[in-house]
């Protein structure tokens, strides 16, 4: 069997569908044969879900966040020094399209995968505190049946940015905000 620390996050993410399709379909399958399942058991699956945009915010005011920036400030610094102004460029472009990026991942629900990646060694540990089977975004959820059982792992994952109290605040208001519909913000509409 394949470790999960092998698989991306986009394929935990179909793993995860998956998953709730055959949760949802084998307890109708058997009761097609006449024997429905006992109402008093545990679900078969549990899964733990997380509000991305709270875990971007918390990743982008995280001393983890600084240090990559200060990576791309001193490769910016050398490429001035160097008088080249094609890398320069590039990496004016790279920031850009980074901010608009995360633009979208804090005020919509665009997906943060890369923010994910930063955790991949963490979610198994994740995963078994809380117990559950699985963790996904709770903006890449299609259906959820009335027997799905979700634990929220926002704020454990927060936690592992190490966020100070006004990050927290921060967090805690993106929480208690509706996305932004991703369109409206690739439409140039303010929010």
């Amino acid at each position: 069997m394949r470790s999960i620390m092998n698989r991306t996050p986009a394929r935990l993410a179909f793993l995860a569908a998956a998953a709730l399709v055959v949760g949802a379909i084998a307890p109708a399958a058997l009761s097609l044969g006449g024997a429905a399942p006992p109402q008093d058991e545990a679900p078969a699956m549990v899964v733990g879900s997380f509000d991305s945009r709270a875990v971007m915010v918390a990743y982008m005011r995280s001393e983890r966040f600084k240090e990559d920036l200060a990576g791309v400030k001193q490769e910016m610094a050398s490429a001035v020094e160097a008088g080249d102004q094609a890398a320069q460029d590039a990496i004016n472009e790279r920031m850009r399209a980074r901010q608009e990026k995360a633009h979208r991942q804090v005020f919509s629900n665009a997906p943060a995968p890369e923010v994910v990646a930063l955790l991949a060694e963490q979610l198994p540990g994740f995963a078994e505190q809380a117990g559950v089977d699985v963790i996904v975004s709770k903006w890449r959820l299609a259906y959820v049946g009335p027997g799905a059982r979700f634990v929220d792992l926002t704020d454990r994952m927060v936690a592992a940015f190490g966020p100070d109290a006004e990050t927290l605040e921060v967090v805690e208001q993106i929480k208690a905000t509706d996305p932004v519909p991703l369109e409206q913000l690739e439409g140039g509409h303010e929010h």
